[in-house]
Parts: C-alpha cells; structure tokens; sequence
C-alpha cells in the first residue's frame, strides 16, 4: 500500500491504486470500504429523513438507491431536502 503514494503523481496514484486493487487483499480493502461508506451515508439520509420529515416514499427511494447505488441515493436525498427547504421558505 505504500508503494501507491510512492510517486505522488496522477499516473503514479493510479498505478499504485491498480496494482493494490489486482491483488486478493487490495480487493477486499477496497469492497469493505465502498460497503462501509454505503452504510454510514445511507444511515445518514435516513436519519436526515425523518428529521426533515421527508414523506416516506421519497425516503424509501433514497434509502434503496443509497444502499444499491450510493451516488444516486445522495443526489435523490440532496434533491429532496432541497425541495423541502424550498417549500419552508
């Protein structure tokens, strides 16, 4: 893992950062990660939720695409706070 910041270049981050992801380890360090973030954001829109109120169907939308598909989940919560912000103004 060190030798991905060895050469603090673009190309250098990438090069490092495939050869971490070729191997078994790198692999399963990356995967727990993603789920890992997955399931701290997605607990954060749904708590965010039902502190804003957010109807249950729109929640349920976030949550789903949060939980399959972190960046449409986030952009699905944002949109909908938004929404709700407007609608408060």
């Amino acid at each position: 893992m060190n030798d991905m910041f060895a050469d603090l270049t673009p190309s250098g981050l990438l090069s490092g950062m495939q050869d971490l992801l070729s191997s078994p380890e790198g692999t399963v360090l990356a995967w727990s990660h993603l789920v890992a973030g997955d399931i701290m954001i997605t607990r954060w829109i749904w708590s965010q939720s039902i502190k804003y109120g957010i109807t249950t169907n729109k929640a349920r939308v976030s949550i789903f695409f949060g939980v399959m598909l972190m960046p449409v989940g986030l952009l699905l919560h944002i949109f909908n706070m938004r929404n709700i912000k407007l609608s408060h103004d």
